[in-house]
């Protein structure tokens, strides 16, 4: 027969216990021991009698309905305790008892007895010392009757699957995060210093969740290795250095105090050089829709940062008809054009050429009322939409054409036209302007001699170090376009630049690990330019800045962080998970878990215990991992049970 032995001195707990045993198996004999003595005692009675014993320990509760103790084998599987009686001191204490159980065959090797603690969530309660294997876990009174069932179920039926389950586990397909405990040497304004038990790859991306990373609702940053040595001091460990990926302001602006606090212990100060020539120039490339207006990074860029040369394209449309004059042509939306008719088109105006009076065609007659992808009555209504629509070069050939310096006969007079996102590019071939008028005869280019005028005239540099690139320009094939365009450059000069995105718009976990990928940092609008130069500094370490120097300061800091791993959980429920996972872990083993949220401070961290593993065939195989919550308090239960309806609400709205 299975027994379970009760250590608890106070009647109200002892007959819910009872209750909860009886519920899930009512053949379990239950003997209570109202004081420790009272259960040390039977252990010298054990050493001397082994099985026998276990029937002659404790005593029977009152009014509960024990079945006969029958003949057979007797076993003891679980040692139900108030934290008063064993706690984190008698740890060690505990350990010895099960091995002397073994010995003296009170349980098996298999299936040894389970030991559980119950306590109060007090203040001072430390659930951390009480983190040990030789536990199955911790329950909380005053006592949840499903929970505490379903957890006394798991204890009893041991490593196991469960005999039942009191709780009703939610199917899911849901990722959620692992936590692993590492060492934080130094923390910077760019980035911090790990020990590491193995060596990460450079470029490698993880999530890492510490108070020392706090903002107004994340308590976590992303950050890729950048460099990953042997450690100078301690054998067969790694220092890792990781810089910030996509830090939010208010991160930045935390991290800088911290790193300026005058408690901090100052570990080194970097400092660029701003006297004495600049460095070997370089090619940055911006492609944004507004960091060219006054105070924009831009002219930020231009300002601070010597020999150093920057393209501006407001779309990427333009971009890359320079970077791929063939490609972009092709790809380009044919059913957009800048004139439905063929041939040559008379654009009128009045005689200054900032009022458009409409088109006609080579009969006199006027076009189709859409031109340039718009309607020409709304282009009769928007003043010097032309030169709007201009650049600097289109715009003195426009000014040079109509005060008649440049015969469009004689000359190459293309203009590049710019309207809704899209390239018109126009030949002037014809003009003539009196007291009233001004009127220009333009034909549309034909594709090869587009292609022609786009290679022709391409500003773009052999060699690009950096591309800064507007969020709006990624889109679902982000990582494959600019992977591509990446490579073409690295192709042809050898060098493979770096690319950042500057962003309007927040993004989930599972975005920003995916941007991690392939770029090399984001920075959110209004660009923190401090940070912006010292992240400039870190990547281009020879880099001229004009005026005040950049300084990056970097502070001694002995501390744990924890570094979190995407995992698939199959499902959940308010005792424990199931999570799919590429290898074993051991029994008893302990893990701990965030269920992400939007407003992630908020987020609990949960502890769980592997209760068992089952493989899942394969090539390579995959493993159920079969985890319980381990000491959840009331807030714990309550955070765990709004996720789960928050995420049963997600997963039917995508179902629809």
């Amino acid at each position: 027969m299975r027994f379970v032995y009760v250590l608890e001195d106070e009647v109200r707990f002892q007959k819910e216990i009872a209750d909860a045993i009886a519920a899930i198996d009512p053949k379990i004999q239950v003997r209570f021991f109202l004081k420790l003595q009272n259960f040390a005692e039977w252990l010298k009675l054990m050493m001397t009698q082994g099985p026998s014993a276990i029937s002659q320990g404790g005593t029977v509760p009152q009014g509960i309905l024990q079945q006969p103790i029958s003949e057979e084998a007797h076993q003891l599987v679980a040692v139900i305790s108030k934290v008063e009686f064993l706690g984190s001191e008698q740890l060690g204490l505990l350990k010895r008892t099960r091995d002397l159980f073994i010995q003296r065959k009170i349980c098996t090797v298999e299936d040894p007895t389970a030991f559980v603690l119950m306590a109060f969530d007090k203040p001072d309660f430390k659930k951390e010392e009480l983190e040990d294997r030789i536990l199955n876990n911790i329950i909380f009174k005053p006592f949840d009757k499903l929970i505490l069932i379903q957890h006394l179920t798991f204890a009893i039926d041991g490593r196991h699957p469960p005999s039942k389950y009191t709780i009703t586990n939610q199917k899911t397909t849901s990722v959620i995060e692992m936590l692993k405990a590492v060492q934080i040497e130094e923390l910077s304004d760019i980035g911090f210093t790990t020990v590491s038990d193995r060596q990460i790859s450079i470029g490698a991306a993880a999530k890492y969740y510490s108070t020392h990373f706090l903002s107004e609702r994340q308590k976590s940053v992303i950050a890729v290795c950048r460099s990953c040595e042997k450690h100078p001091h301690f054998k067969d460990l790694f220092r890792c250095e990781l810089h910030y990926f996509s830090n939010d302001p208010t991160q930045i602006t935390n991290i800088r105090k911290k790193t300026r606090h005058p408690g901090a212990t100052q570990f080194s100060s970097i400092k660029s050089q701003t006297a004495g020539p600049p460095a070997e120039g370089l090619n940055f490339i911006m492609i944004d829709e507004d960091e060219d207006q006054l105070g924009g990074l831009l002219t930020h860029i231009k300002k601070r940062f010597g020999g150093v040369q920057v393209l501006y394209y407001k779309n990427f449309a333009d971009f890359y008809a320079e970077f791929d004059p063939k490609s972009a042509w092709e790809q380009r939306d044919k059913s957009v054009k800048a004139f439905q008719s063929q041939g040559v088109v008379t654009l009128n105006f009045n005689s200054a050429g900032n009022t458009f009076l409409g088109t006609q065609g080579a009969d006199g007659k006027p076009t189709s009322p859409v031109v340039f992808g718009t309607t020409e009555a709304e282009l009769k209504n928007k003043g010097n939409w032309l030169q709007q629509a201009l650049d600097l070069k289109g715009k003195e050939l426009l000014r040079q054409i109509l005060t008649n310096s440049v015969p469009p006969a004689t000359g190459d007079c293309i203009l590049e036209v710019r309207m809704n996102q899209h390239l018109f590019l126009i030949k002037v071939v014809g003009s003539k302007k009196d007291a009233q008028r001004f009127q220009m005869d333009v034909v549309e280019l034909t594709k090869d001699e587009s292609i022609q005028h786009l290679r022709k005239n391409s500003k773009l540099p052999q060699k690009v170090d950096l591309l800064l690139v507007s969020h709006k320009f990624f889109g679902e094939q982000g990582k494959e376009r600019w992977s591509a365009i990446i490579q073409e450059y690295e192709k042809a000069s050898g060098f493979k630049p770096k690319l950042i995105m500057l962003s309007k718009q927040n993004f989930s976990d599972a975005e920003e690990r995916a941007f991690a990928d392939y770029c090399t940092d984001i920075f959110f609008k209004p660009v923190d330019r401090v940070y912006f130069n010292q992240k400039m500094h870190s990547l281009f370490p020879k880099i001229h800045f004009i005026g005040e120097d950049v300084e990056i300061k970097n502070i001694k800091l002995q501390d744990t962080i924890k570094v979190a791993s995407p995992v698939q959980i199959s499902e959940i429920s308010e005792a424990g998970l199931i999570m799919e996972y590429y290898r074993k872990i051991n029994l008893g083993s302990f893990r701990e878990f965030i269920l992400w949220q939007p407003y992630e401070v908020g987020a609990p961290e949960l502890l769980a215990q592997v209760n068992y593993v089952e493989e899942i065939p394969g090539n390579p195989p995959k493993f159920n991992i079969h985890m319980v919550f381990f000491g959840a308090t009331d807030h714990f239960l309550k955070a765990i049970r709004v996720w789960v309806r928050d995420n049963y609400v997600l997963s039917k709205e995508k179902g629809s």
